[in-house]
């Protein structure tokens, strides 16, 4: 009986597995929205692996970056599992890489092996198809060489030059027609001045593309945006319609990924995390510079301590570099060692998606008490009335002073519940006098909450505590301590105090922490012996404020584990929120 509640289930990239009850891997696949794809294998009239969802008994779910990411993912782990129900990527096919040789006109073509011959390797990639298009594309633009050795040592120009592929690089005489310079006898270069003027400029044509690779797509996007309006001029309106085509798609081609490293290395990496009563741990599995498996699970912590885990993997997985935290292990092989900090940083950004992955899952089952942990922590640690299952998050957005608006998101049992996210158009009462005609009240912007987030919060939290039958368990509000003193406010009123009284409201301040750049922040003191300044690093991290039973406000700085973390979620939510929705009321002044 198939257990997991899909209609729960966040829309975000995954990769999802399909497993029986002996945990066996029956399908693997990807989606962009998987909410939606998992429900189209459970409509009535779907014929879709119908004999494999007899047999699944849950279905896991690994969050990735990106698209990219998701389809290398499950490449490998096809590759790796051989699940029963998946047809395609089971053969052991190399990805694409693109090549520039080691000359002085350097070809650029795609392939599926990696030599040690000096050469620029650009992946791996994936979709060749797509792939082949967009270098012809870029060909056209930039007129990099076609051609191959044998063809270009002829020193004779070809079709390419002539259908305007090429700048005729293989020639080593002048060709006239391309060159900048007056045809006369006392100004025509030299061949050896001509060669090295096109070797660098050739260079610089390899400089856009392998930039452009490492996602600095701005060059090429302002020629091919030249070209659009060169043909649109010429009323070359098919040449205009591909060019439009891949300039939209050309974030796809460089989407950064994780899942298949640069270097071909053997290794691992393994987050341990506490959470209440329970160790769960991640293992990525490195073969080759390609994750080939995830391994996801958790220990009571009467049965095993973190200490002993972090042994017993070692042995399974070899020997590994340790950083201990008070709650956290992380594990990292040696060879992996040798990486990139930046890269290795991905990696643990990757481990930590899929470590929140499986805390999703737990959090579909009814069994699994690991959420309730989280929530039991945040009710002892900052002295809740209630354990705090359902928790919103109020946001004031505006922009330079204008368009002020309240946003609120909805956390239920650790996961967005969007039914309840709301927007609120700040609003204030003015009396019309007699000599206008009238003496009404009237609705309109107040030039007052348009600069004072205070009196917009305010207006916000009336307008919320009103439907007191649907309030949560806990209210957050984005900003700081000068935000509880509007709760303290309301409170004057007996009858908001009384629903006041029900619920938990905390204000989250960033305060120092509020720049990235500070959450670290050096510190220079004078040693007591020696007169030279000694360095001190100390985290810099964001407070949350809370009420005792008398209303007085106390701080307490977060942690930032697992259970801090579900508060930081909703206040992601509500600025996500607020974001995605400005855009689009400026897109739409734009049009």
């Amino acid at each position: 009986m198939f257990s997991t509640d899909i209609t729960k289930i966040p829309n975000n990239a995954w990769v999802y597995l399909f497993k029986d009850k002996k945990w066996t891997i029956l399908y693997i696949g990807k989606a962009k929205n998987l909410q939606k794809r998992l429900g189209q294998y459970f409509s009535p009239n779907s014929l879709r692996k119908q004999e494999m969802l007899e047999k699944a008994d849950k279905v896991d779910f690994l969050i990735v970056k990106n698209e990219s990411e998701a389809l290398y993912l499950e490449d490998n782990m096809i590759k790796q599992h051989q699940p029963e129900y998946n047809n395609l990527l089971k053969a052991d096919n190399s990805y694409v890489y693109i090549k520039i040789t080691k000359e002085s006109f350097p070809q650029i073509f795609l392939t599926r092996k990696r030599n040690n011959d000096n050469a620029i390797y650009i992946g791996p990639k994936n979709d060749t198809i797509q792939l082949k298009k967009f270098l012809q594309y870029i060909r056209q633009i930039l007129k990099f060489r076609g051609c191959k050795s044998t063809q270009f040592k002829q020193w004779k120009l070809c079709s390419d030059y002539y259908f305007w592929l090429c700048a005729g690089r293989c020639k080593k005489e002048l060709p006239m027609t391309n060159y900048k310079w007056k045809i006369t006898k006392s100004q025509v270069p030299s061949p050896n001045t001509y060669e090295k003027e096109n070797i660098q400029k050739y260079k610089e044509i390899l400089q856009i593309i392998t930039s452009f690779f490492k996602g600095n797509t701005k060059p090429i996007e302002k020629e091919m945006y030249k070209q659009i309006e060169e043909a649109i001029i010429h009323e070359n309106f098919e040449w205009a319609a591909q060019l439009r085509d891949i300039y939209r798609s050309i974030q796809w081609f460089v989407e950064r990924q994780d899942v298949v490293l640069q270097e071909k290395k053997d290794g691992y990496l393994c987050l341990i995390k506490t959470i209440g009563t329970q160790n769960i741990y991640t293992v990525l599995v490195f073969i080759k510079g390609k994750l080939m498996d995830v391994i996801t699970s958790k220990e009571q912590t009467n049965d095993i301590e973190i200490d002993s885990l972090e042994l017993a993997i070692q042995r399974t997985f070899g020997e590994g570099k340790t950083q201990k935290n008070k709650s956290e292990r992380e594990i990292i092989s040696k060879s992996l060692t040798k990486l990139k900090t930046t890269a290795k940083k991905e990696l643990w950004k990757l481990a930590e998606n899929f470590l929140e992955s499986y805390i999703i899952t737990q959090s579909l089952q009814e069994e699994s008490t690991m959420i309730n942990d989280m929530f039991k922590t945040l009710k002892d640690r900052y002295n809740l009335k209630k354990t705090p299952y359902r928790i919103e998050c109020i946001d004031i957005s505006h922009l330079s002073g204008w368009r002020t608006s309240g946003w609120l998101s909805c956390i239920l049992g650790w996961l967005p519940y969007k039914k309840w996210y709301r927007k609120y158009k700040i609003q204030w009462k003015v009396k019309r006098t007699k000599e206008q005609g009238t003496s009404t009240e009237d609705l309109v912007p107040s030039p007052k909450s348009l600069s004072d987030d205070y009196a917009a919060l305010e207006e916000v939290l009336e307008r919320r505590i009103k439907s007191w039958w649907d309030l949560p368990n806990l209210i957050i509000l984005d900003g700081g301590k000068g935000q509880l003193g509007i709760v303290k406010k309301l409170c004057k009123n007996p009858e908001r105090k009384k629903i006041v009284d029900q619920i938990d409201i905390v204000s989250l301040g960033k305060g120092e922490a509020r720049k990235k750049s500070n959450i670290w922040k050096k510190r220079l003191q004078a040693s007591s012996f020696k007169l030279q300044a000694k360095e001190e690093w100390s985290l810099v991290s964001e407070k949350i404020y809370y009420f005792d039973n008398k209303l007085n406000i106390h701080s307490q700085d977060i942690v930032y584990d697992q259970a801090d973390k579900i508060l930081l979620k909703a206040r992601d939510e509500a600025h996500r929120f607020a974001n995605s929705y400005r855009k689009k009321q400026m897109s739409k002044e734009r049009k």
